[in-house]
């Protein structure tokens, strides 16, 4: 069933349709990036709602962008797959959404109405979850346990699952990156890192004991499917050797696990950073998979 706001929502950019060439909002969370503009339809072709087949046939990304992305950021990332003819969709959130989790919900919910409505079975679904977008993700695998027709769209059309910087150790983890991505001034990350903490001590056992649910979803993923760690030992945002006995928990239970560690870098800009080694290893993966082509055009 799915929820009031989301349908509204969806409603309230009706007039935007998928395949539309360039960024385009589709909902108040979800943005496309179409990898090209379409042909138009000739004249005479019948191009009414009850005719027109689900436009999203092509491979489609679902970016879960992180706190603070920018449009040029996030085409830097949408160009990777552009180049492989793949459509991207992102999933935007706000620090309000992460922190009040009862707001994170309706994404997800928005997510699998567009899929539903916008997509159909032959679309190949492609998670990269960035930062906190990760934390998003969570939050729809968490959802899944209790919703069979989530779990179903996920165990069906997700192929592959990228990880790019993820906040992942601890409350503490998840203050610190709220406040380096919503605070350039030293002092006023300090503060809100601080409030942050406090917030989370109080609220232990609600808002703490769902983030604890979701994240053990992400570690007890239905979904047995290729994935890919990108991340840096110096993270402040992730527990690096926590996030190592996970990564070698999931390679004992014979899950295939891709991993491209950096010593040195900075959080949700190893693409900038490292520019080679990341598209090295993100290409490797996605043709390993075979996850769509290569143009040559481009």
């Amino acid at each position: 069933m799915w929820r009031q706001n989301c349908c509204w929502n969806m409603r309230r950019f009706s007039s935007v349709k998928p395949g539309t060439y360039g960024p385009k909002r589709v909902s108040e969370h979800l943005e496309f990036w179409a990898a090209e503009q379409p042909p138009q339809p000739a004249a005479t072709e019948d191009t009414s709602d009850s005719s027109r087949s689900h436009p999203l046939t092509r491979p489609l990304v679902l970016l879960f962008t992180w706190l603070g992305s920018t449009k040029k950021s996030v085409s830097n990332y949408c160009s990777l797959y552009h180049k492989r003819g793949m459509n991207v969709l992102t999933i935007d959130s706000r620090a309000s959404e992460f922190l009040r989790h009862r707001q994170a919900i309706p994404i997800i919910d928005e997510l699998v109405h567009y899929l539903d409505s916008n997509t159909n079975d032959q679309t190949d679904l492609i998670v990269h979850a960035i930062s906190i977008g990760a934390f998003i993700y969570s939050v729809g695998l968490l959802e899944a346990k209790t919703s069979s027709k989530i779990m179903t769209l996920f165990q069906d059309r997700i192929k592959g699952e990228i990880f790019d910087s993820i906040v992942y150790g601890s409350t503490g983890r998840m203050a610190e990156g709220v406040a380096l991505s919503a605070m350039k001034n030293s002092l006023a990350r300090t503060t809100v890192k601080s409030t942050l903490n406090a917030y989370f001590y109080f609220t232990r056992n609600s808002v703490v004991s769902y983030f604890d649910k979701a994240i053990d979803a992400f570690r007890e993923t239905p979904l047995d499917i290729p994935r890919i760690f990108l991340y840096s030992k110096d993270d402040p945002l992730c527990d690096a050797d926590k996030l190592k006995v996970l990564i070698d928990t999931w390679l004992e239970d014979g899950k295939d696990v891709t991993v491209q560690s950096w010593d040195k870098s900075r959080h949700a800009a190893h693409l900038r950073e490292h520019t080679d080694d990341y598209i090295r290893a993100h290409t490797s993966f996605l043709n390993r998979n075979n996850f769509g082509q290569i143009k040559a055009n481009l």
